[in-house]
């Protein structure tokens, strides 16, 4: 129905109250309409969601056997994690300000792949690559945004909870791994407890020891200042009168904002319009750990006569190379900013347009935001980039 679709346009815009009224709307008006009504269930508690998923398994109404897979498979993990409930992951060190220096990943060649934070989780130190782009959508609410290879995971006494998928953009898709229940994680002066984080049971792929989702600190106004090579976390704007929680409440554009750009959110993904070569606007995901921008295959086409090209690649979460086409040297515009690239090449970003509902172009990465300074307000869907020659 209409109300749907103007429901998750409102989630995606960061107007988290006014989309669950919206769906709540749609679920009264049709309550039989499947699409409706599996979204609607996740808004649930786990109890009452439990039991409205197995009705809904048990009689289906023409949903593909993937989906129903899916759905089974999220079903097992609602009711294992239900069986011992426990703690939210909280913050209890909230500092006014922070700045964490980034530290470097490198590539076996030696060339920088992607920033990184020292991270200490159980007390123990990690090097998790700064990641704007992981999303993986889970079931259940409260994970932390960390997910960390198996043999550091076990060094630091992380105990698997429950199996798990996790998420990749690789050909070879989704890769065994778990969840865990971590002490606590401490990020300069930021404290977290009782926090879930995903174990991958293979190597990350790149020397880091995992990733860190930016959301982590959505309380914050998170700064991630490449050409100084550090992290700033800042105090949000207030609305006065008005206490905004970050993915609960509406967002707010303070009018210190107004220079910044609106985008969609879909779980950790940021997503902003932009153009390659000053053609029709696109839509792009901000995706910090990987290192060259990339172009879909249809995206690419569109812009010019793309060609195979072997020695443009990208390396896989997999460790392994996957092969790409090239689309030739291309401008890229976004965000008020315009950057240059030499021979982008295309990906198959298709996990992601599956997983946001919208046709995504392309991913922007490190190679592109090198040079700039970006200002990610994730409480109300704002994004700020500023080049620093």
């Amino acid at each position: 129905t209409t109300l749907f679709l103007i429901a998750r346009v409102a989630r995606l815009t960061s107007r988290y109250a006014t989309a669950r009224r919206l769906l709540a709307g749609a679920h009264q008006l049709d309550p039989a309409d499947p699409e409706i009504r599996v979204e609607w269930m996740k808004t649930l508690p786990p109890a009452q969601r439990i039991a409205e998923m197995e009705t809904f398994l048990a009689s289906p109404q023409g949903e593909s056997e993937q989906a129903l897979g899916e759905m089974r498979a999220d079903l097992e993990q609602i009711k294992k994690w239900a069986e011992e409930p426990r703690k939210p992951c909280t913050m209890v060190s909230q500092p006014a300000m922070a700045e964490i220096p980034f530290a470097d990943i490198r590539t076996y060649r030696g060339i920088v792949a992607s920033p990184a934070l020292d991270v200490k989780v159980n007390g123990h130190l990690a090097r998790l690559s700064i990641d704007t782009g992981y999303n993986a959508p889970y079931p259940m609410d409260g994970f932390s945004g960390l997910l960390i290879q198996r043999s550091v995971a076990e060094h630091m006494g992380l105990k698997p909870l429950l199996p798990t998928q996790v998420a990749g953009i690789v050909p070879k898709g989704a890769r065994a791994g778990s969840f865990a229940y971590a002490d606590s994680i401490s990020v300069g002066g930021v404290e977290y407890h009782d926090c879930v984080v995903q174990v991958l049971n293979s190597n990350y792929w790149n020397d880091a020891d995992g990733s860190i989702s930016m959301t982590l600190f959505s309380d914050y106004l998170v700064t991630l200042d490449y050409p100084t090579q550090k992290m700033i976390l800042g105090p949000l704007p207030t609305k006065p009168g008005v206490t905004i929680r970050s993915g609960i409440d509406d967002g707010y554009i303070a009018p210190e904002m107004k220079d910044y750009t609106a985008i969609y959110r879909s779980g950790s993904d940021l997503i902003l319009p932009g153009s390659v070569n000053g053609k029709r606007t696109m839509l792009f995901v901000l995706h910090t750990a990987i290192g060259n921008s990339v172009l879909s295959p249809a995206a690419a086409h569109e812009i010019v006569a793309g060609h195979r090209e072997s020695k443009y690649e990208i390396r896989g979460m997999n460790s392994t190379f996957d092969r790409t086409f090239t689309a030739g040297d291309v401008s890229l515009a976004f965000a008020n900013s315009k950057q240059n690239i030499t021979h982008i090449a295309t990906f198959d970003t298709s996990v992601f347009s599956k997983d946001t509902g919208m046709d995504i172009s392309g991913l922007i990465g490190n190679a592109t935001l090198h040079g700039l300074t970006m200002r990610i307000d994730y409480r109300d869907g704002l994004v700020k980039l500023t080049y620093d020659p």
